[in-house]
């Protein structure tokens, strides 16, 4: 596969409004030697970490926005902006298994992935062949694991339930399919 015109857009995901503005720029590049466009929807963002009394409403608002509003709003204007265009396209939203296997003390996180996760269900039943929308599941990676033990050394049980559940896959030796 040969790669052209790669274009790299940083923006504040939490300031959705800025969504538009950053889609119309990008439209405004695509010129008709184009065959395919890509949205990947990477970003996202554990905290708040805690029990669900000790997350404030500006915290879980923050998480959901950048976890779950953002990639919906990215989706829609990529495909709303694209319509007119004949290509390949292709919305790949990473999620996570906290969005399928609740994880304690990640509440916000995991009802922000498993919206993802269906919002992507959802949305690819609307579309044409031409366009497709999928919701990927990486493993846990004992990277993310380290990082969240070293930052929350004070929620220890959170993180001990965490592992436990990591080396448990591990121990299954199983990967879920992209479908999954």
């Amino acid at each position: 596969m040969q790669v052209k015109d790669v274009h790299h857009y940083e923006i504040d995901l939490t300031n959705v409004d800025a969504l538009n503005d950053t889609f119309t720029a990008i439209f405004e590049q695509i010129d008709a030697s184009c065959t395919e466009l890509i949205l990947i929807n990477n970003a996202g963002m554990v905290e708040p970490v805690g029990t669900v009394i000790e997350n404030t409403p500006a915290s879980l608002e923050k998480s959901v926005t950048l976890n779950l509003t953002a990639p919906m709003a990215a989706s829609s204007l990529f495909l709303q902006k694209s319509q007119h265009l004949n290509v390949k396209k292709t919305v790949l939203n990473i999620s996570s298994g906290a969005g399928r296997s609740p994880m304690e003390g990640w509440s916000a996180y995991c009802s922000g992935k498993a919206g993802l996760d269906m919002f992507t269900r959802a949305a690819a039943a609307e579309q044409s062949e031409e366009t497709n929308l999928c919701s990927f599941c990486p493993s846990l990676q004992e990277s993310l694991i380290r990082v969240c033990k070293k930052r929350y050394a004070a929620q220890v049980k959170i993180v001990s339930n965490m592992w436990i559940h990591s080396n448990r896959i591990k121990q299954m030796e199983t990967l879920l399919s992209p479908r999954q």
